[in-house]
């Protein structure tokens, strides 16, 4: 989601509007609420989802290689998948076009 579903956001050039964007940030908070981030939802989510043939993430180093190989070696919290999904409802399968 070009960084919608990570903690620090999407970049300034990312096309989504401030009510998309508020409906991101709420999923975010409701995952760091858990003790869980959104980051580590999303990749073990979409690597046991197989209907989701790749899954790309970007890293900043190479402690963020191993941490995602870490959660990816993990299955997610279902119920808080649930939880996510209904927050992300009004926005799910929505594109941004970038351009």
């Amino acid at each position: 989601a070009m960084g919608l579903l990570t903690s620090r956001g999407p970049a300034s050039w990312h096309p989504v509007g401030k009510e998309d964007l508020a409906i991101f940030r709420k999923a975010v908070e409701h995952c760091e609420k858990t003790g869980t981030s959104i980051e580590q939802l999303a990749i073990q989510y979409s690597l046991s989802n197989t209907k989701v043939p790749t899954t790309l993430v970007s890293v900043g180093n190479p402690q963020e290689i191993l941490q995602n190989l870490e959660w990816a070696n993990q299955q997610p919290d279902w119920s808080l998948v649930d939880e996510v999904r209904e927050i992300l409802r009004p926005v799910m399968n929505k594109d941004w076009i970038v351009g």
